[in-house]
């Protein structure tokens, strides 16, 4: 018999107040709970199933929760029994998951997530897993998709329900405690003795970039082998068949995270991650596909006042099944439908408006650098700083070329050409340095912030030392005084510029 749920403002340990319910499903129950004594919101994940194997597994998840640090995931902070239940107190992550952004995104524009987008997404999600799979035990989650990535009011995709993860060195999962989600899972998870490991994330990991970019979930493994071999089965459409605006690059990516085989995909979540940042940075700094789904710039974020509860995608979706079983019953017309319960009150959460990751406002600009720099202000700050020193150099340069037959014009713009290409040349290093970290990892630090910033302007005021000491002459009380009179507010403006920007 089911369990009844939590009530409004009950207590749990004494310390976490019941606030409401976010979604139920399968085994369990999340709540929104308040802890009393940091006066923070949490939320509560509720096992009512007396079954030890899945009380183990959740166990396991809280475990490596409590464990987590990484951005990416949430943390746990308490783990415990109460009244037959047990309980796990985490990190309550406000926002909506990405198949409500696709869904939203289906119905408002027709057109699936902007690749770009997507891509950048999924790369912080690659360097979760990553330090998920290097543990000293492994971690395997085992249910990436969709619905299990949800974005922070700050638009920080963070890798959530940990229900069906399994270490590295455990053996075949008990049965009961298992699960697969249809189109997502590999086909090793449908193996009753099947052994899952990182290249298992990998497959569901390209198996989501396939749904957000086609608009559709990919076809079951197990339909997936049955075509491959002859039989009435379903072949999985190409990403790019379905999207025409899918770049060559990513398409790839879908095609190797998705092989069949897994000696055949990506062997480790950062060889992916590296792949994904590669993509990123091929579409924007090369030409962006047009056609269906492109669009000029990131897809829109969208802000509902009210966003509807969600169910807990069950863990037991589907008996699992030795592989011939599997391959003996499917069918193209079986699907397996999400799970039937009704859906409960909307809750009222507002979502705001995404606030910019460290340098990801400088990387969405796109483009080249010197177009880049434009649209963020920066141009005219190097081109303020450049021509103040410019004048300091002409003016030493004139008193230095007295002794020359040389005319100060002729040496002037020399230097000047010289300098501009030598600027935009190293600066381009700096400039793509800065997009690396962003384009892996979705952020980089206050440290890198400032260093970056400050590594832009010595670039220009190096440069211009340089042209100082060309053109200088014998003069260099006049260029010093040029460079302390019309350069000191432009290298003022160029530094808080470029940390904005990279705000």
């Amino acid at each position: 018999m089911a369990q009844p749920a939590l009530l409004m403002g009950a207590f749990l340990a004494n310390r976490y107040r019941v606030d409401y319910l976010i979604a139920t499903g399968g085994y369990a129950s999340v709540y929104r709970v308040t802890d009393l004594t940091t006066g923070q919101p949490r939320a509560a994940k509720e096992v009512v199933d007396p079954d030890p194997a899945i009380r183990e597994q959740f166990a396991l998840e809280a475990q490596l929760l409590m464990r987590s640090r990484h951005p990416n995931i949430p943390h746990g902070y308490d783990h415990f029994n109460e009244s037959g239940r047990a309980y796990l107190i985490m990190d309550f992550v406000e926002g909506q998951d990405l198949e409500q952004m696709l869904s939203q995104s289906m119905a408002q524009t027709g057109r699936p997530i902007d690749e770009v987008l997507a891509l950048r997404w999924l790369l912080p999600i690659c360097d979760a897993l990553h330090e998920m799979h290097t543990q000293p035990i492994p971690i395997i989650h085992r249910d990436i998709k969709p619905a299990n990535i949800k974005l922070t009011a700050a638009g920080v995709p963070v890798l959530i329900d940990f229900g069906l993860a399994k270490l590295g060195l455990m053996g075949p999962t008990n049965q009961a405690a298992q699960g697969v989600t249809p189109g997502y899972a590999p086909p090793e998870q449908y193996l009753a003795a099947g052994k899952t490991d990182a290249r298992s994330d990998v497959y569901s990991m390209g198996a989501t970039l396939y749904t957000l970019l086609a608009g559709r979930e990919p076809p079951e493994a197990p339909n997936r082998l049955l075509s491959k071999s002859g039989h009435s089965g379903e072949p999985m459409v190409p990403a790019r068949l379905v999207n025409p605006a899918i770049s060559s690059a990513t398409a790839h990516i879908i095609d190797k995270a998705m092989s069949m085989g897994a000696s055949e995909r990506y062997q480790t979540a950062r060889e992916l991650q590296d792949e994904l940042a590669s993509a990123v940075l091929q579409i924007e700094y090369g030409r962006k596909p047009t056609g269906f789904g492109a669009q000029t710039g990131p897809l829109p974020y969208i802000d509902p006042s009210l966003v509807p509860t969600q169910e807990i995608e069950t863990t037991q979706q589907r008996p699992i099944v030795t592989a011939a079983v599997a391959v003996a019953q499917m069918d193209p017309s079986y699907t397996v439908p999400r799970s039937a319960l009704p859906p409960f009150p909307e809750v009222p959460t507002r979502i705001l408006p995404p606030g910019n990751q460290r340098g990801t406002a400088w990387f969405d600009l796109g483009g080249p650098l010197v177009q880049r720099m434009g649209k963020a202000g920066l141009v005219l700050s190097a081109v303020e700083l450049y021509w103040g020193l410019l004048c300091a150099a002409a003016l030493g340069g004139a008193v230095g070329t007295r002794g020359f037959k040389e005319s100060p014009t002729v040496i002037v713009a020399i230097g000047a050409v010289v300098w501009l290409g030598a600027v935009i040349a190293l600066t381009s290093f700096v400039v793509r340095a800065i997009d690396r970290p962003i384009a892996r990892r979705g952020r980089i630090s206050d440290g890198q912030r400032w260093f970056y910033a400050i590594a832009l302007l010595m670039l220009w005021l190096g440069m211009n030392g340089v042209a100082l000491f060309a053109l200088g002459g014998v003069s260099p009380l006049a260029g010093l005084f040029g460079l302390g009179f019309l350069g000191l507010a432009s290298i003022l403006t160029g530094l808080l510029n470029a940390a904005n920007v990279l705000a």
